[in-house]
C-alpha cells in the first residue's frame, strides 16, 4: 500500500503558506512509523488541528480540534506538522505571530498498482 498522507500535506500546507521545505522532509513523513500505525487502522482519515505561527514561522501550541476516526490520525497529524514553519503574518512590512490558524489534514492510503507481466518472457 502507497501512502499519501504527507504530499496532501504539502498541498495543503501550501495553501498556508509553507515556507520552504528541506530536501526529503516529506519523504521522511511518509516513512514515520506513527503514519504507518495509523494506516493499519484505516485507509483514511482527517484531522483537523489548530496552530499559532511564531514571527519565525515556527509552528507552535498544535491543537487538535476534530478527528476522523477518532483518534487514529492525531499522533500523526500533530507529528507532520510539529517540524514544519509557515509564514507568518504581517503587519507593516515586518512579520507578527499569527493565533489559531485552522489547517485540516486529511489522509488517504492508495493501493499499489497491480504488477504488470512481460509479455516476452
Amino acid at each position: 500500500m502507497r501512502f499519501v498522507g504527507a504530499a496532501l500535506l504539502a498541498a495543503l500546507l501550501g495553501t498556508a503558506a509553507l515556507a520552504d521545505e528541506a530536501p526529503g522532509g516529506l519523504a521522511q513523513m511518509v516513512d514515520s512509523p506513527t503514519l504507518k500505525a495509523a494506516f493499519a487502522k484505516a485507509s483514511s482519515g482527517e484531522v483537523e488541528l489548530s496552530v499559532d505561527v511564531a514571527t519565525d514561522g515556527t509552528i507552535e501550541h498544535p491543537r487538535i480540534l476534530r478527528s476522523s476516526p477518532p483518534g487514529v490520525f492525531d499522533e500523526a497529524a500533530l507529528a507532520m506538522v510539529s517540524s514544519r514553519h509557515l509564514r507568518p503574518g504581517s503587519k507593516d512590512g515586518a512579520p507578527v505571530p499569527v493565533k489559531d490558524r485552522h489547517i485540516t489534514l486529511r489522509f488517504q492510503a492508495e493501493a499499489d498498482p497491480p504488477a504488470k507481466l512481460d509479455p516476452g518472457s
